[in-house]
């Protein structure tokens, strides 16, 4: 029945001019290619895309639409004419087939709206009474919109996510460890145009098989997302980097953190990564305090992205919640067993010259001898997955 999906372009985007609009249709094409694109892509105005599409396929069209970003809002429509039998036509289709009570007519030739609008209705109100549809019984509204030559017939809105086009920014390296925090602040970053790389540091032995599971689980979720035909996820050793480095438990998580940062952003630049992303919130653990969070960034020398900086954690699984992460918010893990309070101690809180000697030393004593050398081992012993 419907031969043409609408869509409404974020605002953003259409600010941002042809270059972005060119973007979100080559994503969609993409993201719908997974369900077999068999459809043709338009640009009907500055904002306003539209699908001519197969009939049978288009709510799956929908859904995959609905993972896209850059698109706000999403319209099942009947293509005509402007003809007024045509017009009446498509309306009695979508009155019988959902139930609509109201008519709004729009579009950007006023002169030709006006002069059909009192047709319309006339015409719509004849075919209600003929096919003894009560109207009164109905909520919802039909809309018709009148762009050139061709009339758009369409009831019932879908939200889509908005956001600027994946890719469009540029790239960015993401710490994934599998947790709501860090898959949130991925998809935060993809929303805002970025194309992610994912790199997971790999605890074992310091943390659970599950764990592991989760970080799949994740993966999986955030590549219903992704715009890219192959989609590649770093794993990095890091259990093996702390086995072999001895430092008191205190200033385990500042030692962590610091190889993240430092490893992630060598790993990045040889992958073409111009940031990277971390979940860290202020005051979401005891090692994310302000204090903490910016002696790394200033001793690591590395530029990050910090999306979900100002989130509370009910806010965070909200949003989770909201796009289908509820098993991976519940599911309970082996977490981290390098943990301090774990062993009775209490993290490093405010961090200082001070600490970073007391991790200094620590590596110097250690196999390695200086950072740098384990930055060399973590990324020489680095592996790749596909997705």
């Amino acid at each position: 029945m419907f031969s043409t999906i609408l869509l409404n372009v974020d605002e953003r985007v259409a600010n941002l001019g042809e270059a972005a609009i060119d973007r979100l249709m080559h994503n969609i094409v993409l993201q719908i290619g997974g369900v077999g694109f068999k459809g043709s892509i338009y640009k009907l105005s500055r904002d306003r895309l539209y699908i001519v599409v197969d009939g049978g396929v288009e709510k799956q069209y929908v859904e995959s639409l609905t993972r896209v970003f850059g698109i706000k809002s999403i319209y099942l429509a009947i293509k005509t004419s402007i003809d007024i039998a045509s017009i009446i036509n498509a309306i009695c289709s979508l009155f019988k087939l959902y139930g609509y009570s109201s008519i709004d007519v729009f579009g950007e030739n006023t002169f030709i709206v006006d002069s059909i609008r009192g047709s319309i209705i006339e015409g719509v109100k004849r075919c209600i009474e003929s096919a003894e549809i009560s109207s009164a019984s109905y909520s919802k509204r039909i809309s018709i919109e009148i762009v050139g030559n061709s009339s758009y017939i369409y009831g019932e809105k879908l939200e889509g996510v908005g956001g600027i086009p994946y890719g469009f920014i540029g790239r960015v390296a993401s710490l994934l460890s599998g947790g709501i925090d860090s898959t949130i602040a991925t998809w935060a970053v993809m929303r805002m145009g970025f194309s992610v790389t994912p790199i997971h540091f790999n605890l074992k032995p310091f943390y659970g098989d599950n764990a592991w599971a989760r970080v799949l689980e994740s993966l999986k979720w955030l590549r219903g997302w992704v715009a890219e035909d192959v989609w590649e996820t770093y794993i990095v050793p890091l259990g093996a980097i702390h086995n072999k480095i001895d430092i008191n438990c205190r200033y385990r998580c500042m030692l962590c953190k610091m190889l993240m940062y430092r490893i992630s952003w060598e790993l990045a630049k040889r992958i073409g990564c111009r940031a990277i992303v971390t979940g860290e919130a202020l005051g979401q653990v005891a090692s994310q305090t302000l204090h903490n969070l910016k002696f790394l960034t200033e001793k690591s020398g590395v530029p990050i992205i910090r999306p979900l900086i100002s989130f509370d954690k009910n806010e965070i699984v909200e949003i989770g919640r909201r796009f289908g992460l509820d098993k991976t918010i519940i599911k309970k893990v082996k977490s981290c067993t390098l943990y301090p309070a774990l062993w009775g101690k209490q993290a490093v809180t405010h961090a200082n010259n001070r600490v970073y000697q007391i991790i200094e030393e620590a590596i110097k004593k250690s196999e390695f001898g200086s950072i740098d050398a384990v930055v060399d081992y973590a990324i020489s012993n680095t592996s790749k997955i596909l997705l």
